[in-house]
């Protein structure tokens, strides 16, 4: 784990970077949010052990139920790189606050993976 302590990036919508997932390390700004680790542990997972049916069958599940609001406020249609970071987050959330939160398609998922 590689810690800075600086904002990592900023993205075209102005979002602020505060980790990121590489191949082999994680790099997480010291003063990211609560539970940034368990949002890029989740890409690492998401990306690597997820068999790729599992992956693009969450993706496509995810894009019907989401597109046409993601549409309206963001002028374009959902990507898999707007997907994953959307389930990183829930992520994160259910990590954070287990106990009260469901997880839906994902805890499905989950579920058949164990």
């Amino acid at each position: 784990m590689i810690w800075s302590d600086h904002i990592l990036d900023v993205l075209k919508s102005g979002a602020k970077v505060v980790g990121r997932a590489a191949i082999d390390a994680f790099e997480l700004y010291d003063k990211m949010p609560e539970g940034t680790e368990y949002h890029e542990t989740f890409h690492r997972i998401f990306e690597i052990l997820l068999p790729n049916s599992i992956r693009e069958s969450l993706y496509n599940d995810y894009y019907k139920k989401h597109n046409e609001e993601f549409k309206k406020e963001n002028g374009r249609d959902l990507e898999d790189t707007d997907i994953s970071e959307a389930y990183a987050e829930m992520f994160r959330h259910f990590m954070i606050d287990r106990e009260h939160i469901q997880f839906g398609d994902l805890s499905k998922t989950w579920g058949e993976l164990k």
